[in-house]
């Protein structure tokens, strides 16, 4: 997509090959949080050959056992120790897979994919990121773009991509949406419990504590890490897990969470946009973080029941 030309004032900036839009609507401008959407640049491969769907499947907690074209889904990979390793999005086509990678990571995961890719029939291609439109919308709207796929849908958020012939993010504002660029978007993540690769965990993380037990199975075998995987599921517990907390005043990245016996987690992901909740975060809780109290300095910090509706 060429952002200059859909939008002539944004501000963009270059990053491992991909273009990044920084701002595309004033935020001072919008009224209405509802209807929004990021064009969040990624890296795209495609996977082809017969055991691609087997392959992927053994890579990570995700179960792909059932995956068909015509599906998308948030796909983990991990590595032996269980630790994640890449954060992707897939969709299915009819003669092979594409994965939707973060900005700068393809090069990396292709040489994984690889390094493992033995006796299994499977090609691996890297595509151009402008033959693929992929964004995250706050608010929905796939049903009404034609030609677009839904890869998730959330209470709060969904992601969807489309071939580059669609003009995902031209359609979107003939919907009514606004486009924003990767400092608001930032903003809104924890409003609605998106947590970021590189921000909110890393590869020193269990994707349990990373709070992504939804995009995993217990049920599936022979996979990267599954015994770590497995046995912090038959404990039923991880030391520290991400979570979605709020407090009456904006919180800082890094900052310390304290309970009645000390420390009990730290800030990841803060939001300096204020709903009728609060301020909204994303921080890493202990165990203990749930017996009382927690603080964020002088001001109070609340853990909310799932909702993800900023």
């Amino acid at each position: 997509m060429d952002f200059k030309q859909l939008f002539p004032n944004a501000s963009l900036i270059e990053h491992q090959g991909h273009i990044i839009p920084l701002e595309l609507t004033p935020p001072s401008s919008i009224k209405d949080f509802s209807k929004l959407f990021f064009p969040c640049p990624r890296g795209v491969i495609s996977v082809a050959g017969a055991d691609r769907t087997s392959f992927l499947n053994g890579l990570g907690p995700t179960d792909l056992r059932q995956f068909k074209p015509g599906e998308g889904r948030r796909m983990l990979i991990t590595n032996q120790h269980g630790h994640l390793l890449f954060d992707s999005y897939i969709w299915g086509l009819e003669d092979r897979i594409l994965i939707f990678a973060e900005p700068g990571e393809e090069h990396k995961l292709i040489q994984f994919m690889q390094f493992y890719a033995i006796t299994e029939a499977v090609e691996f291609r890297q595509l151009e990121p402008t033959d693929f439109e992929f964004c995250v919308t706050f608010g929905y709207a796939k049903s009404s773009v034609t030609g677009c796929f839904e890869i998730e849908k959330n209470e709060g958020f969904a992601v969807l991509g489309a071939p580059n012939t669609i003009s995902l993010s031209q359609s979107l504002l003939n919907l009514g949406f606004l486009a924003i660029g990767f400092e608001l978007y930032e903003e809104l993540r924890p409003m609605v419990g998106l947590a970021r690769s590189g921000v909110d965990f890393s590869s020193e993380n269990l994707p349990q504590e990373a709070g992504l037990e939804p995009y995993m199975s217990f049920q599936k075998g022979c996979y990267l890490g599954q015994e770590p995987i497995s046995r912090i599921a038959f404990r039923g517990r991880v030391r520290k897990h991400l979570e979605q907390i709020t407090s009456d005043e904006p919180l800082s990245a890094g900052q310390v969470l304290t309970g009645l016996n000390g420390e009990v987690g730290q800030v990841t992901s803060p939001s300096n946009l204020q709903s009728t909740s609060g301020y909204h975060a994303l921080a890493y809780l202990s165990a203990q973080a749930h017996t009382g109290p927690i603080w964020a300095g002088s001001i109070k910090v609340f853990v909310p029941a799932k909702n993800n509706n900023p």
